[in-house]
């Protein structure tokens, strides 16, 4: 069998950047993989290093010299030798402020771990065929076999289309999310997304007695996102995956991440699985671009998974482009993201507490959804369908509002709920009115008093 010479430079830099980048150590995690690495010492101490920045969120840094101290006993006096030259290398460079280019070593690493796999899964091949195993050989790369599949090919008339893809379709959530279907919540940063997907789960889970809801992280678990689960009080039925290597992100691009997602989803969480939110799709592809045909191998992978296998409904966060200001820039023309999904929705801030949740694909024939209007108030989120006034009672929630800003450009949420409710106005169209007529909601003062305020 043939023997590859190991990389010693691009291993010694890995391990550099494992030492001395957060943000190094967090973008190669996803396709990480101690079996990719040829130098017994830089497995070691990646293992060190990696093991540090579980505990603590970051790179050792200068603390790497205690966890060489400790590894050291682990290896043979030539691996501590050269461990300990690439150290002293490391202090030489921070003192004369030097560095290295992080997006060049991370590509570098990501193409040399690719060749790391393929060189040993073909180096297992030759191997399994040396001892006449060809079926295993054959499915180190998974090659498809006719006789592995079920059924025959068929061919489809019309009226059988029709009978097989006519059924009706049944909805989930609103007439908004349709079970077993991939839909997408897109929106630029820090617009509302996390939040409004994870109010989507609390009334999914309180609209059905039974089933999960599960939020697949893709870029590190975030206290943040822990802290709104907290909030909207999500304790009983909803699950967040774990990989095997105690990280939070899983990279959907690898086949193994997939089985990992798939095991996870087989096994260890309750049935039916009802909804499945993977946050976010950028971190799912390793940040690749919007129309690369490579992202689909991620999208594909878990909509057969999922929607297919599972029926649950999966959605998708995602990102848009800070270069792209127009609605249409934004969510048209990634024909490879958006093939890959029957519905996608824009969240479009209107404030500080509101967002507009715009359809703005719907590939579903024959159905037909409004938008909806998001509005946080007093710790609560609240989402209402816009709709149209057949009553008249939005417009009576309309004089209402303007009556009570007459003398005052701030009022109490709470007295304005209270009025509105002697006259027969509910607090879904009063907050919808608040919307449109521009009224923003705030907290004030140590008891935190919700008050609305109206811009003049």
């Amino acid at each position: 069998m043939r023997h590859t010479k190991p990389n010693m430079d691009i291993e010694k830099q890995l391990l550099i950047g494992l030492i001395t980048s957060d943000n190094f150590v967090k973008k190669i995690l996803p396709v990480f993989d101690y079996g990719y690495l040829d130098l017994e010492a830089v497995r070691k101490m990646a293992k060190g290093a990696l093991d540090y920045y579980k505990e603590y969120g970051k790179a050792p840094g200068l603390h790497i010299q205690d966890i060489f101290n400790e590894m050291k006993k682990q290896m043979t006096e030539e691996e501590a030798e050269w461990t300990g030259r690439v150290l002293v290398e490391l202090d030489s460079r921070a003192e004369k402020s030097g560095g290295f280019n992080e997006e060049f070593l991370l590509n570098n690493c990501v193409k040399y771990f690719e060749k790391q796999k393929m060189r040993k899964s073909a180096e297992k091949v030759i191997d399994l065929l040396d001892r006449n195993k060809q079926d295993q050989a054959r499915d180190v790369f998974e090659l498809p076999s006719v006789t592995t599949r079920k059924g025959e090919p068929m061919a489809m008339s019309i009226p059988d289309l029709k009978k097989e893809h006519s059924a009706k379709v049944e909805y989930l959530w609103r007439r908004h999310i349709p079970k077993g279907t991939s839909c997408m919540i897109e929106g630029r940063e820090e617009s509302g997304k996390t939040t409004i997907c994870l109010q989507i789960c609390k009334e999914i889970l309180e609209e059905n007695p039974e089933g999960s809801a599960v939020w697949l992280g893709t870029e590190g678990f975030m206290d943040d996102t822990l802290n709104k689960i907290e909030m909207l009080g999500l304790t009983e039925r909803f699950y967040i995956p774990k990989k095997s290597d105690g990280t939070y992100q899983f990279n959907l691009m690898d086949k193994n991440d997939l089985a990992e997602v798939k095991l996870v989803l087989d096994t260890k969480i309750p049935k039916p699985i009802l909804i499945v939110v993977v946050d976010s799709l950028s971190g799912a592809t390793l940040e690749i671009s919007e129309n690369e045909d490579r992202i689909k191998i991620a999208m594909v992978g878990m909509n057969s998974i999922t929607c297919e296998q599972l029926k649950s409904a999966l959605v998708w966060i995602h990102h848009h482009s800070k270069q792209k200001t127009s609605l249409k820039d934004k969510f048209s023309g990634h024909t490879v993201i958006h093939r890959n999904v029957r519905r996608a929705f824009a969240v479009i801030e209107k404030g500080a507490h509101t967002r507009i949740i715009k359809i703005v694909k719907n590939n579903l024939l024959g159905t037909k959804c409004n938008d909806l209007i998001s509005m946080e108030s007093e710790g609560q989120i609240d989402i209402y369908e816009i709709g149209e006034d057949k009553d008249g009672t939005q417009a009576k929630a309309e004089a209402l509002l303007i009556n009570l800003f007459k003398n005052d450009n701030k009022i109490r949420a709470r007295d304005a709920i209270q009025e509105a409710d002697k006259m027969g106005i509910s607090k879904k169209i009063l907050h919808n009115v608040k919307s449109k007529l521009g009224i923003e909601s705030q907290k004030l003062g140590l008891t935190w008093i919700w008050v609305w305020s109206l811009k003049r």
